[in-house]
């Protein structure tokens, strides 16, 4: 189905560009689809079948996007070897999955024993076959996925063909992305926000993909967004801080072309926002959605900083679980859509608890106001109990870099399952700023908010290879005793 319909949008239009890489290749919509035909043939050759797994450890490029199709074709399952994998966690997750081949193109180090493994270049080198012409198009499971893993090893879902396309069709329609859009990709193509909001977005709706190493140096990619003509990328919010940091030094940078900027993944703060339209005139369009579920909700006019209440997706509904009988309009988030993914593969426990009823709970906290909309305030397990009511760790975090002298600033509660006055907050101060004196502003930080915590100062803040804050490496920190931070002399 998803191959069938990207060739559908590439028959309409042949000679457009499809995908491209800054400052390099270019690939025609047709050309495109006769890489991922020499793909899928060669796949066949190498014994994949309909129903079959296939692993790959790919960096991002053209054939990667043609790979992912080639398996939608040949009805098999692709499974990445995503970044953050260290020897242990690949090895765990090739005996979770099981699959006949691994796929690689020589950029990253890659171990599977016992597992036939074969380089991208040669699978592109097959000749595919005549096309058997009544063979029906593949409808069940095409990936597994993982989560962030901000939090642990991730989860591992799986997502069916019928379902996924539906689903991205959906968002198509409701955004209005169009065939002279450009996407800017720079999440790595293992991931959901590469493919779901950037890859299948662009090709099903006929418009140019445009993808970049996740490594470039920002200020490099700030460069790619504006030549490349971008009207449409998402990114996190330390994404487009990183822009904004180089706008400002440089007397600013005009991205008013890009008449989508999405930003979700995590909190969206307002100081980000209001950032990102003074130094890049931006007007971030806040989406909220999950590699689970797909998309939820999204703020399509470009609200500003004030409003962060976002409409839900067409076809989806949603309500509050509440927290507590003290939590009035805020609850626990559940959401229930006709497309969505089939849950988790790997985690029974984790699978019965969000996967209930046809609802799925998304375990973030949100707000409701009288339209129907909702407010994403963060993680249930990161809600701690302030002086003035539930304040949420993003929240925190966004107060402490407001107030305190630190660039960056992350809070993890230290009850498991939140609620809790104790925090943990890993920062990293800012400028010429001496350790001491970051952790006593923000100690007295959290006091005025009712809170105590342990303050501990890093400069290199940890984050996943999508970008968000690796809070279990945080909070694999505290089991290191902290140093002494070394005393003025005299």
């Amino acid at each position: 189905m998803l191959y069938q319909a990207v060739r559908e949008v590439a028959r309409s239009r042949p000679e457009r560009v499809a995908v491209s890489i800054p400052e390099h290749r270019r690939e025609t919509y047709a050309s495109l689809i006769a890489r991922v035909d020499r793909i899928e043939a060669g796949l066949r050759r190498h014994g994949v079948g309909e129903g079959d797994v296939v692993a790959c450890s790919l960096s991002n490029g053209i054939g990667y996007v043609a790979f992912i199709l080639a398996v939608a074709k040949a009805g098999a399952v692709y499974v990445p070897m995503i970044r953050e994998f260290d020897g242990a966690d690949r090895a765990r997750a090739l005996d979770l999955t099981g699959p006949v081949l691994m796929v690689v193109d020589g950029t990253r180090a890659v171990e599977a024993p016992g597992r036939p493994t074969v380089r991208l270049g040669a699978l592109e080198a097959a000749q595919p076959r005549p096309s058997p012409g009544s063979r029906a198009p593949a409808r069940g499971t095409f990936r597994y996925l993982w989560t962030s893993g901000s939090t642990g090893f991730p989860k591992m879902m799986s997502w069916r063909q019928d379902s996924f396309l539906a689903e991205r069709r959906r968002w198509v329609r409701h955004t209005g992305l169009n065939d002279t859009d450009v996407f800017f990709c720079r999440h790595p193509i293992d991931v959901a926000h590469a493919t779901d909001l950037h890859m299948f977005a662009a090709l099903l709706s006929g418009a140019r993909l445009v993808v970049t190493d996740p490594d470039t140096d920002p200020a490099v990619m700030l460069e790619q967004v504006i030549a490349c003509g971008t009207t449409v990328m998402s990114a996190l919010p330390r994404h487009y801080d990183q822009f904004a940091d180089i706008a400002e030094k440089s007397g600013g940078a005009d991205l008013s072309r890009v008449r989508l900027p999405f930003c979700g993944g995590t909190y969206v703060g307002p100081n980000m926002v209001e950032r990102c339209e003074r130094a890049l005139s931006l007007r971030i369009r806040r989406l909220y959605g999950s590699t689970e579920f797909g998309l939820a909700a999204v703020d399509l006019v470009g609200r500003g900083a004030a409003d962060a209440f976002l409409p839900l997706v067409p076809g989806v509904e949603a309500r509050l679980e509440p927290l507590g009988h003290r939590d009035g309009g805020i609850g626990e988030l559940v959401l229930r859509s006709p497309h969505t993914s089939d849950g988790y593969l790997n985690d029974a426990r984790a699978h019965a608890r969000t996967f209930r009823g046809g609802e799925y709970r998304t375990g973030d906290v949100a707000e409701r106001n009288a339209s129907g909309e909702y407010r994403i305030l963060g993680r249930v397990s990161e809600t701690l109990s302030a002086e003035h009511g539930l304040l949420l760790a993003p929240a925190l975090d966004e107060d402490i870099v407001l107030h305190c002298p630190v660039a960056e600033a992350v809070s993890v509660p230290v009850a498991p399952d939140g609620r809790g006055q104790a925090v943990r907050v890993l920062v990293r101060p800012r400028g010429e700023v001496g350790t001491a004196e970051a952790a006593a502003a923000v100690r007295r930080r959290l006091e005025s908010h009712g809170l105590r915590g342990d303050v501990r100062a890093t400069d290199r803040m940890p984050y996943t290879a999508v970008g968000k804050p690796n809070k279990a490496a945080i909070r694999r920190m505290w089991d290191v005793p902290a140093e002494e931070p070394a005393q003025p002399a005299g």
